[in-house]
């Protein structure tokens, strides 16, 4: 990509507006020199919490900054997201950096008041991705145990908790006469066949892991059968 699309301020010391930045260059300034407060160690597994307290896009946001602009893809789809190897990242990804070695992942997180009337009630979720070339890859123990705590989708750790068979049988019973009215969309579906339908991986996971619970239902893509297991 241009050096403009990687980082939009000129070689000058020129101060340029923080909200004029692309959210992801805005990322990296913010994680900039964030290293520094680690120290390398085999017992420690260190994690950088980044919080909204609004929905953070992470396609345009964290993916990049992360990972490297050419991840960046245009529709994202999290359920479709590979993590890349240690030799596919790029040079403008935090996570290729040497010193970045140190952090085993970053979580994007998000806080939202819901209902938006009284009571009102803070509601937590969030992503966390981890580092491909971290000294210490984030144990799957700590990835439930946050998962559960603040309700984070970790990227990579999709468990086959459905057979192929069943996810067929879910499919076409509950899902394929949604695709003429929902065709590309994503649904929710649990093995009572109760479906929620939504856009939005992040949001749907959260709004399914709190009506069926955790491990209890499977996603589809609508036409298209994508399939991501929680």
């Amino acid at each position: 990509m241009s050096r403009l699309i990687t980082d939009i301020r000129p070689s000058v010391s020129v101060r340029v507006p923080s909200e004029s930045l692309p959210s992801h260059v805005h990322l990296r300034d913010k994680l900039e020199g964030v290293t520094e407060k680690f120290k390398a160690s085999p017992e420690s597994v260190n994690l950088v919490l980044v919080c909204w307290f609004s929905v953070p896009e992470f396609s345009f946001t964290f993916v990049p900054a992360l990972y490297g602009e050419r991840f960046m893809k245009v529709p994202f789809h999290l359920l479709e997201f590979a993590l890349p190897q240690p030799d596919e990242l790029g040079e403008d990804g935090l996570f290729a950096r040497e010193d970045w070695r140190l952090v085993s992942g970053v979580a994007g997180l998000w806080a939202m008041r819901s209902p938006i009337f009284e009571p009102r009630e803070l509601k937590w979720g969030g992503v966390l991705f981890p580092n491909p070339k971290a000294l210490i890859p984030i144990p799957q123990e700590v990835a439930a145990k946050l998962g559960e705590a603040l309700g984070l989708f970790t990227l990579g750790t999709i468990q086959p908790l459905f057979t192929a068979e069943e996810s067929e049988a879910l499919y076409d019973r509950h899902v394929r006469p949604l695709e003429e009215k929902f065709w590309g969309r994503l649904a929710a579906v649990n093995k009572e066949g109760q479906v929620l339908v939504g856009d939005d991986e992040v949001d749907l996971t959260q709004k399914a892991v709190e009506r069926f619970g955790k491990g209890k239902f499977i996603l589809f893509r609508i036409g298209t059968k994508a399939v991501g297991r929680i």
